[in-house]
């Protein structure tokens, strides 16, 4: 018995949806709506000692995607603060939050964990890694997300999670999560080093709208 193949095109008229592999959703505007992943910027930076995005109402949930962060300066310090719109030099964020940092020895080959980096809601920027290593062959990746930054009723959640070799050699996974204790709307974020600079890398926003 034959089998006739009828072509997408012949069998469908208008658009295909994306959800079968269909191309009829092509801008950012009408992807947001099908609550895929969006990709908004993406920050290349090379001698860079902050990366800023700006955050608005257009999604509920934005995520970073750091990508092959490379510090200039060993035992440098990793940082993510806010801003809110009733301020402008991030310095009004009130943060409550914790670093679960987990890391295996490479000189012993010992696991550890403990907990560092917390805050009990005092005003201030978030230490995502306390040291990171500036090796040649180091480099940091990982994600961070934020949830509702535009809110004027809920505080918002934050979490991450990062691999990295520290300044002295251990392979690193931080664990971050946490809460910023204002219900006036952040705006903006940004990721810094401590001292030093990214020597090179990537971080790359998306938004998810729910």
């Amino acid at each position: 018995m034959a089998i006739t193949r009828i072509g997408g095109a012949n069998a469908i008229s208008g658009t295909i949806p994306v959800s079968v592999g269909g191309t009829g959703v092509t801008t950012s505007a009408n992807l947001a709506n099908t609550g895929n992943l969006v990709k908004i910027s993406t920050a290349t930076l090379s001698g860079d000692q902050s990366a800023e995005f700006d955050l608005d109402s257009t999604f509920e949930h934005f995520l970073f995607r750091m990508s092959k962060l490379h510090a200039s300066a060993d035992t440098d310090a990793f940082k993510v603060d806010f801003s809110l719109t009733s301020d402008t030099d991030y310095g009004g964020a009130t943060i409550t939050y914790a670093v679960v940092r987990d890391f295996q020895s490479e000189s012993s080959g010992n696991t550890a964990s403990n907990i560092n980096n917390f805050s009990t809601g005092t005003l201030g920027n978030v230490g995502f890694i306390n040291s990171t290593s500036a090796d040649d062959d180091h480099a940091v990746e990982g994600t961070f997300e934020i949830y509702n930054p535009s809110s004027t009723t809920f505080t918002k959640k934050f979490r991450g999670e990062l691999l990295s070799v520290s300044g002295g050699n251990n392979v690193m996974k931080q664990s971050l999560f946490g809460d910023i204790r204002n219900t006036t709307a952040v705006d903006k974020v940004k990721f810094f080093m401590e001292s030093g600079n990214f020597a090179s890398g990537k971080i790359t926003q998306y938004g998810i709208k729910i």
